[in-house]
């Protein structure tokens, strides 16, 4: 089995380093992923409390999130355009569909179709265009525009 290199990730150490360590880029990368890791086990952790309260395993997150970034002791720093910040979306969006698959037995979905079948059909795409057009032409960021320069 080949061995991906971290460039696989979006964790390449830019280039004339001779070691990946040498920058602190990719040093908070590795370091974001491995809060997101410790956080996930966490999280695994205490699932079976949460089930018995009104809190998710998502407050984990948001806590640790507010707890590590710049709200409080400021040990991680993320912007928004960030890769590793599409990177980790793309785990929880993983890390959900996952579980909630798990959860589901064929029984339930043949027997209950009908509303998120429509859900899926009719109120994901109205919801697309809505939010594209909110995008577009309410934009009150600007980005539209600026990319368009």
């Amino acid at each position: 089995m080949a061995r991906e290199s971290p460039a696989a990730f979006g964790f390449d150490p830019p280039r004339g380093t001779s070691h990946p360590n040498e920058t602190g880029d990719y040093v908070e990368r590795v370091l974001i992923l491995l809060v997101f890791a410790c956080v996930l086990l966490a999280a695994v952790l205490v699932s079976g409390l949460a089930n018995r309260t009104i809190l998710s395993t998502s407050v984990l997150f948001l806590v640790a999130g507010f707890v590590l970034g710049d709200g409080v002791l400021g040990a991680v720093h993320v912007a928004a355009d960030d890769d590793v910040v599409s990177l980790l979306a793309e785990l929880a969006l993983f890390s959900v569909l996952f579980t909630d698959g798990m959860r589901v037995a064929l029984d339930q979905l043949r027997s209950a179709w009908r509303l998120p079948g429509r859900a899926l059909l009719l109120g994901l795409p109205l919801t697309l265009a809505v939010t594209a057009l909110f995008a577009r032409y309410g934009d009150p960021l600007g980005t539209w525009r600026h990319r368009e320069s």
